[in-house]
């Protein structure tokens, strides 16, 4: 009886010390990302940066993904091959005025916008 407790004790020991390694070790560019169904997540991995937008599939159905980016070659063949709910949009940089004031008084707010992998641009608030 007291064998069995002691390996019982041993094992939620060991289970309780690996959940936090296990959990910790997902979500960087070694180990690749979850994106759970309606969240955009922006990855950053080898030099190229994107937004994972992963929505629910055709039937309406939550489905949660995982994106691989350990090589290049994975995170390049995620990126050509999407599944049909998944979009990638841009990485963007917004840079608000210090002053944040409209460019005139009856006219809108400009932001300036850089894309990561390059470019630049403005658009109206």
């Amino acid at each position: 009886m007291k064998k069995t407790i002691k390996i019982i004790s041993e094992i939620i020991l060991f289970i309780a010390i690996m959940i936090p390694i296990v959990v910790n070790a997902i979500d960087t560019a070694d180990t690749g990302y979850i994106v759970e169904t309606g969240e955009k997540k922006e990855i950053d991995a080898h030099g190229v940066c994107k937004v994972v937008d992963n929505e629910t599939d055709e039937h309406g159905n939550p489905i949660n993904i995982f994106v691989p980016t350990k090589t290049v070659a994975e995170w390049e063949a995620f990126r050509n091959n999407l599944p049909q709910h998944v979009f990638l949009l841009p990485c963007v940089t917004v840079v608000v005025p210090p002053a944040a004031t409209p460019t005139n008084s009856s006219g809108p707010d400009i932001y300036f916008h850089y894309y990561k992998d390059g470019g630049s641009g403005s658009f109206w608030n």
